[in-house]
């Protein structure tokens, strides 16, 4: 059964030590508060808040195309008379498949002493 959330809004007008009562009730019920700019502000931090997210998404961007780019350099698929070869990350792969497979077959192996008894698959033409 899910937990249902419930979202208050209170807004009030900042006299004496009314700011301080309501920040103490926030806290106990375990609330987050947010200050909401005085109104001649609001467009100013509005600005600001839309220019660090343009900077943001503009270094995701960049980020991305720099990976993309590192990526393909490092992949090197490409001899030196221009003929391609297989692709460097995709021998890793299937390196890294082998291993996987090779460590998991010797992970089921049952301990005897000195040697280790095991079963193993293979077919006939690789026998």
């Amino acid at each position: 059964m899910g937990v249902s959330k419930s979202a208050y809004i209170v807004v009030f007008q900042d006299l004496s030590n009314t700011a301080e009562r309501v920040q103490k009730i926030c806290d106990s019920f375990m609330g987050q508060r947010f200050d909401i700019p005085e109104l001649g502000r609001v467009l100013e931090v509005t600005r600001t808040t839309q220019q660090e997210m343009d900077k943001s998404r503009q270094l995701l961007a960049t980020s991305e195309y720099q990976l993309k780019q590192y990526l393909f350099d490092i992949n090197n698929n490409r001899e030196a008379n221009g003929a391609e070869r297989a692709s460097t990350l995709e021998i890793y792969a299937w390196f890294v498949a082998k291993e996987k497979a090779i460590y998991n077959a010797l992970n089921m192996m049952k301990s005897r002493s000195s040697t280790y008894i095991g079963f193993l698959w293979c077919p006939l033409e690789s026998e």
